[in-house]
């Protein structure tokens, strides 16, 4: 998978979602070469791996679930004293 098919990919998979794709290929003094594919959704967050089909399997794992946060209860926060 091309950096292009990632893109459509998660467009597919996560439509109308502010959502990111990166690629960073990092090439040591000894040569050796690292790459990272990393996916955002905004309320899923991050899914970073060495190749694009891990972390679609990250992020697809995470959009099958309820959204960062999803769970925590909203409370209502009280004013400090003096504001």
């Amino acid at each position: 998978m091309n950096f292009q098919q990632a893109t459509e990919r998660l467009k597919a998979i996560a439509p109308g979602k502010f959502q990111s794709v990166e690629y960073k290929l990092t090439t040591h003094h000894t040569g050796d070469k690292v790459q990272e594919c990393s996916l955002y959704v905004d309320g899923y967050g991050y899914a970073q791996a060495d190749s694009w089909e891990k972390s679609f399997e990250i992020m697809d794992h995470r959009l099958s679930g309820s959204p960062i946060g999803a769970d925590i209860p909203v409370e209502t926060i009280e004013e400090l004293p003096g504001e």
